[in-house]
């Protein structure tokens, strides 16, 4: 007689893969809907002409200064860590909006130039995660505000663009070294304040779009984008976004590209 042999499931062993399956299931990482919430409520005041920078050696977002209508001028110093805001420092440089602030990779440190409250400044300043210290160098740029900055990783440089002052605007390139201002170029860009600069790390260039100037009453708003090599900007592109001043641009180093958003121009917000 011939006889079959019938396999048997272990129970056990059936509920432990059924198990696993179900735990792998709702483990898995999935698309989410890619929105902005309110994360916060609390930490500075309202404010506006403020300086920002991502300190990567911290893992915290560094805020600067600004000013508001119900509050004048700020000098204080905060960090947001992802979940709350601290105020870590009310020492370093004096009340001030329209700064420019960028973190220097290779130092460690984000550097602050500029801005003003009733008069232009024209000092460096450098936050190392816990304090600020002042910077001298015997050349530097002069006192102004709304200008632009950018750390270049590739040279290891801050350079900053721009601005107005006192006496009208501005389109002097100058290079902070950590150690010296050194001044590059009063060629390529016209004179433009409020324009945004960002580093392309893929090409290994400083781009700058946009800006506004005035001449005899009337404003005029840029739309031209440039590059910054090291030597000498190129003008690369007069079409693309409409001209503007007041927008913000960054890097994205693990897409290689350069994101902008937003900004002003007569009577339209972009």
């Amino acid at each position: 007689m011939l006889k079959t042999q019938v396999s048997r499931v272990n129970p056990v062993s059936t509920i432990v893969i059924l198990v696993l399956l179900f735990a792998a299931y709702f483990h898995t990482p999935r698309a989410e809907a890619q929105t902005w919430k309110q994360v916060s409520d609390t930490g500075p005041l309202e404010s506006m002409g403020h300086g920002m920078a991502y300190d990567g050696e911290h893992k915290k977002t560094v805020l600067f200064g600004g000013n508001s209508i119900n509050f004048g001028t700020y000098d204080y110093t905060w960090n947001w860590d992802g979940a709350a805001w601290s105020k870590v420092s009310t020492t370093g440089p004096s009340k001030r909006s329209d700064l420019a602030m960028a973190y220097d990779g290779s130092r460690k440190v984000v550097v602050l130039y500029g801005g003003r409250c009733s008069t232009g400044k024209t000092e460096t300043w450098e936050w190392d995660g816990t304090s600020w210290s002042k910077k001298f160098s015997w050349v530097y740029p002069s006192s102004r505000w709304d200008h632009a900055m950018a750390y270049d990783s590739a040279r290891g440089v801050m350079v900053l663009f721009g601005g107005q002052d006192s006496s009208g605007y501005l389109n002097d390139t100058w290079e902070w070294n950590g150690s010296v201002w050194s001044k590059k170029s009063n060629t390529g860009p016209g004179i433009r304040y409020m324009h945004a600069m960002a580093f392309d790390i893929r090409r290994e260039k400083v781009i700058m779009f946009g800006g506004l100037y005035h001449d005899a009453g009337t404003a005029y708003y840029w739309g031209d984008t440039w590059e910054w090599d090291g030597s000498a900007w190129t003008k690369i592109s007069s079409s693309g976004p409409s001209a503007r001043m007041g927008h913000a641009m960054v890097g994205d180093p693990a897409r290689g590209k350069v994101i902008l958003f937003g900004g002003f121009e007569g009577a339209t917000t972009h």
